[in-house]
């Protein structure tokens, strides 16, 4: 992998610590408010950049069926494991480091019902390196 230039996992590690019952509860109402006629428990999320893990960790809350975060920074990977710990470590989460440019790496995650990029990538780039792909 190439070398990181700016960590934004670095920045996640000490948000890490803040997150509280009102910062879940925001990211919880993020989600419903983007995607409000889903049902989560049937469904598997892929949260490309997954930075701190609080939307992976709401995806969980509101009960989703499988959760593959991933993240380029291994800060970020280490921020969102900190937050599957504090939740028990789901055995319906996972958590890895990887690029959305890899394609290699993207073939092998598998098919998701949703897949969540908040703010890491544009369309275009989820549409050519996941859908193409599979």
């Amino acid at each position: 992998m190439d070398k990181i230039t700016f960590s934004f996992g670095e920045n996640w590690l000490s948000l890490v610590s803040k997150v509280n019952k009102k910062r879940i509860e925001y990211a919880i109402w993020d989600i419903k408010k983007w995607l409000p006629d889903v049902e989560f428990k049937d469904k598997t999320i892929l949260d490309i950049g997954c930075g701190s893990g609080i939307h992976s960790l709401a995806f969980y809350l509101l009960g989703a069926k499988g959760i593959v975060s991933f993240d380029y920074d291994i800060k970020s990977v280490s921020a969102t494991k900190i937050l599957w710990d504090k939740f028990n470590r789901p055995e319906n989460w996972k958590i890895i480091q990887g690029s959305i440019l890899d394609d290699d790496f993207i073939k092998n995650l598998g098919k998701f019902d949703i897949v969540y990029a908040w703010g890491c990538c544009t369309i275009q780039v989820i549409y050519l390196r996941v859908w193409r792909i599979h």
